[in-house]
C-alpha cells in the first residue's frame, strides 16, 4: 500500500495475462479483463510469477509452443498414521506439524526425503474428508483416541516422484496428464520403513498397512518446466538469472525455473530466488557472480 500511495506501483485487478511479446527493448502484454475485453500494455520488464502452471501456460502461448508436451515435475506426497502408548495433546484448531524430519534412504536415491509429523485434530480430519461429529460425547471419545495417534506426511524429491505432462492448444486450452513411475510404490514403501525404524526407538509405531489406503498420489509442489541452466541452449530453459533463452527483458520468478523440486517445503526458497532475480535484473553486467 505504501508503494501505491507513493505512485511507485500501479495495482490492476480482475484481468489475466494471456500472452506477451518482446518488441525491441519493450515487452507488450496482451491482457483480458473479467468481462472478456482485450487490452495491450507496454512495460520495460516482465517478471512472471503466476505459479508454475500458469507461468508455463503464458510462456507456451507467447512463444507459439502449441501441442508440445512439457514435463511438469512434482513431489510425491502420502500419509501414514502412527500409534503410541504415550498420549499427545489433542488440539482442535491447530494443524501445523510438530516435527520436521529430513533423512536419506540410499536405497531410493541420494536425495533427501522430507517427513512432517502431526497430531490429529478436527482441521486435519476435515481436510482428509472425514466426518466430524456434532455430538460432544462422540468428539470427546475421538479426541481421546486421537491423542495416541500421529500422522506422518511424506514428501519425496521430484527425481523419485511421479510427474505430469502439460500442453496448450492454439486456443490456450491447458491439458495435463498424470504419469506414474514404475518404482513409485517401492519408493513409498522404502521411505515409510525407514521412518518406522527411526520412530520405534521413541515408542511410536507406524501402521504400514495403511500405506496401501487412500489416493495413489498427490502433490502440493510442482515446477521445473523452464529450468535454470548455467548455459541455456533451448527455448524451454532460462539462465541463472531467470531469463529464458533468446529473451532480453522477461524473467521467470516462480518454481517453473527450478531444475528440480526438493522434498521439503519451498515457499521461502521461491521468495529468496525471485528476490535475487529481480535485484540482479537491474545490474548492467554479470560481474556480481
Amino acid at each position: 500500500s505504501n508503494l501505491i500511495n507513493a505512485n511507485n506501483l500501479t495495482f490492476m485487478e480482475n484481468f489475466y495475462l494471456e500472452s506477451y511479446s518482446e518488441v525491441g527493448k519493450k515487452v507488450k502484454l496482451s491482457i483480458v479483463s473479467e468481462g472478456g475485453d482485450k487490452e495491450e500494455i507496454w512495460c520495460d520488464r516482465l517478471y512472471l510469477g503466476a505459479g508454475a502452471v500458469n507461468t508455463t501456460r503464458i510462456f507456451l502461448k507467447s512463444n507459439f509452443l502449441f501441442k508440445k508436451k512439457i514435463k511438469l515435475l512434482s513431489t510425491e506426497n502420502f500419509f501414514i498414521p502412527g500409534i503410541s502408548f504415550f498420549r499427545s495433546k489433542y488440539e482442535n484448531l491447530v494443524s501445523q506439524p510438530g516435527i520436521f524430519l529430513s533423512f536419506l534412504n540410499k536405497s531410493i536415491s541420494k536425495k533427501y526425503i522430507h517427513c512432517q509429523v502431526s497430531s490429529p485434530n478436527q482441521i486435519l480430519y476435515k481436510k482428509a474428508g472425514m466426518f466430524v461429529y456434532k455430538s460432544w460425547i462422540v468428539n470427546k471419545f475421538i479426541s481421546f483416541l486421537s491423542s495416541f495417534i500421529y500422522i506422518f506426511q511424506f514428501n519425496l524429491h521430484s527425481d523419485d516422484s511421479n510427474f505430469y505432462y502439460m500442453s496448450i492448444d492454439e486456443e490456450g486450452i491447458l491439458t495435463t496428464s498424470f504419469n506414474e513411475r514404475s518404482d513409485i510404490k517401492l519408493n513409498r514403501s522404502s521411505a515409510a520403513k525407514r521412518i518406522f525404524q527411526i520412530m520405534k526407538k521413541f515408542n511410536v509405531w507406524l501402521i504400514l498397512p495403511f500405506l496401501m489406503l487412500g489416493k495413489e498420489s498427490k502433490s502440493y509442489y510442482v515446477g521445473g518446466t523452464i529450468p535454470m541452466k548455467k548455459e541455456p541452449s533451448r527455448l524451454l530453459e532460462c539462465d541463472i538469472y531467470g531469463k529464458p533463452f533468446n529473451h532480453k527483458n522477461t524473467f521467470i520468478l516462480d518454481s517453473a525455473n527450478f531444475p528440480d523440486i526438493p522434498a521439503t517445503t519451498f515457499a521461502f526458497t521461491i521468495m529468496a530466488n525471485s528476490s535475487r532475480i529481480v535485484e540482479m535484473s537491474f545490474l548492467d553486467n554479470n560481474d556480481h557472480l
